[in-house]
């Protein structure tokens, strides 16, 4: 887990009087949200985020809110390297408790996963967090759940969330500190849209580099009196009869690979060449 890209905790019990930097892992940005007076607690609950910097450095804290039904924090993140056909990815961490009225912490979630979605659609999505008794498909159908195994006892408290199916697959590792809860890991199982399509050959034909100054050369020389004295006489030109100066300019047929996702293919007149894909990144 000390390489993994992005570190979700819940019930940190972290407040106003514990600083940044007490708490900062080399190598990772901390995202935190407190417990404040919303939740109607005096303490407890608090999440945190990290974020491998190897993995991501432009990340945004989008969001946080604290109530007495869920507290929940968004981080967009977008990685040095991403599948194309997604534009970035929101890490969404969540605290539910378990005394929580299950309908006002799914609408709290819903409200603020759809208008994401509303606002950056092809954008990868992970929820992840202590849900305890409630299951956010009851409110997004199209989120899938990842992690099959009991995280309490026998209990499955912990979840993670995503708009993929099988994007992870989750892997049990020992609890942190006193936790109840064990460590969940998730192991990345999405395959990439470029790598689940053969690439297909193409072939494009190209004017040569020479081609416009061999034009421009031909037009200068043109005797233009000869079309003005034909549409005269005759009120209508035929310039492919007429215009006989203007030398053939050979055209160069190219072939390559194509893939999917109209990614660049790079290729040379009667050759092939094979356009390599972006690396898909750990979430």
């Amino acid at each position: 887990m000390r390489n993994c890209s992005v570190l979700c905790l819940t019930e940190t019990w972290l407040n106003d009087n514990m600083p940044d930097p007490a708490f900062q892992i080399d190598g990772r940005l901390l995202f935190r949200a407190d417990r404040n007076q919303q939740s109607g607690k005096a303490r407890g609950g608090g999440l945190c985020v990290y974020v491998n910097k190897d993995w991501c450095t432009n990340c945004t804290l989008v969001n946080s809110h604290c109530s007495e039904a869920i507290e929940h924090m968004t981080v967009k993140c977008r990685p040095h390297y991403l599948p194309r056909e997604f534009t970035a990815v929101f890490v969404t961490a969540v605290y539910i408790p378990p005394g929580a009225k299950a309908n006002e912490a799914l609408k709290e979630l819903h409200n603020n996963i759809s208008s994401l979605q509303h606002k950056h659609p092809e954008a990868f999505y992970v929820v992840a967090g202590d849900f305890n008794h409630v299951n956010l498909t009851d409110t997004l159908p199209k989120f899938y759940q990842h992690v099959t195994i009991s995280t309490r006892g026998n209990n499955t408290l912990d979840r993670v969330y995503t708009n993929k199916r099988d994007a992870y697959r989750a892997v049990p590792h020992p609890h942190l500190g006193f936790s109840d809860h064990i460590s969940i890991m998730l192991v990345p199982a999405y395959r990439p849209l470029l790598r689940c399509h053969t690439p297909t050959q193409r072939t494009i034909t190209v004017w040569p580099s020479d081609a416009v100054p061999a034009l421009q050369d031909c037009f200068q020389r043109t005797d233009w009196q000869i079309f003005r004295e034909a549409a005269a006489c005759e009120g209508e030109v035929d310039l492919e009869e007429l215009y006989i100066g203007c030398p053939r300019i050979h055209q160069q047929v190219h072939r390559g690979r194509h893939q999917h996702q109209n990614s660049n293919w790079i290729s040379e007149p009667e050759t092939l060449a094979e356009c390599g894909g972006p690396v898909s990144a750990e979430s």
